[in-house]
């Protein structure tokens, strides 16, 4: 956005193309989070999901186009590291 709305003209997009090109990939690194009671469910825009179970160890789910759930090993139970797996 500060690229998009500097007040140096010559600082900004040269063409809309390039905005596009930069809003897509901040939609591509950044998934949809919803806190739901039970857990916590990470959606990314090439259809893998994740859901987040917390209790006395951190559980970590993944389903990747609407396929069954498979639990994720590769954290070390605390919520940091589960955040991390869920950028991936």
């Amino acid at each position: 956005m500060r690229k998009a709305l500097n007040r140096d003209h010559t600082k900004r997009f040269q063409n809309p193309h390039e905005f596009l090109i930069e809003i897509h990939k901040l939609l591509n690194n950044y998934p949809d989070y919803t806190k739901y009671r039970s857990h916590l469910h990470v959606v990314h825009t090439n259809g893998i999901e994740y859901k987040v179970h917390e209790g006395l160890k951190m559980v970590v789910e993944r389903s990747k186009n609407g396929s069954a759930w498979q639990k994720r090993h590769q954290h070390d139970g605390t919520y940091d590291s589960a955040l991390k797996l869920l950028r991936q």
